[in-house]
């Protein structure tokens, strides 16, 4: 069941996304991943990957795909993944260029926050991101988080040391955002 927002909806991924959230992977310009090693995968080697992972009920790790309400097209992945025992989760997202600037990564991430602190009782969540990706940045404390780690000139992108940033958003600071919503967990 997708997870419904104004204008898009996380849902499963599906065969058809595999190509776009591979692009997306895969390109140095737009990804964090790509931006400090070389592409890595084919096709072939990321379709395996899913049809190992497409019966999982591994509550660990989340996978969807951002796609517009009206059109269905696809706009980019979010993702999460799950550490029990801190009750956190890591989070990433990944937008198609075409929909930069334009408040979908905002609308998908505040989705899956929603999701992570009300449905899944989450007390953290983290963001990892480097100094010059300022849209991460700026999306990131938008939503509330909080730098909480700066590893100066830890990351080597374009040719120049950057540092390491990691943000952090606790489920008060969530809630605290969100007085439309009720936090019916008791506190840990």
């Amino acid at each position: 069941m997708p997870i419904r927002g104004e204008r898009i909806n996380l849902r499963e991924i599906r065969k058809e996304d595999l190509q776009d959230i591979l692009d997306l992977r895969n390109n140095i310009d737009g990804s964090s991943i790509a931006r400090n090693v070389p592409p890595t995968s084919t096709y072939e080697e990321f379709l395996n990957s899913h049809n190992k992972s497409e019966l999982s009920f591994d509550r660990e790790y989340g996978f969807f795909a951002i796609e517009t309400n009206d059109t269905k097209e696809f706009v980019g992945r979010m993702t999460f993944s799950y550490m029990g025992p801190r009750f956190c989760a890591d989070i990433g997202i990944g937008i198609k260029e075409s929909f930069w600037g334009k408040g979908y990564g905002h609308e998908a991430h505040e989705l899956l926050l929603k999701f992570l602190f009300h449905n899944m009782g989450l007390q953290m969540v983290n963001w990892r991101t480097w100094s010059e990706n300022h849209g991460s940045l700026k999306l990131a404390i938008k939503s509330g988080y909080t730098i909480t780690v700066r590893s100066r000139e830890a990351i080597f992108i374009d040719g120049k040391l950057c540092d390491y940033i990691g943000l952090q958003i606790l489920r008060e600071e969530y809630y605290e955002r969100h007085p439309e919503l009720v936090d019916n967990l008791q506190k840990i």
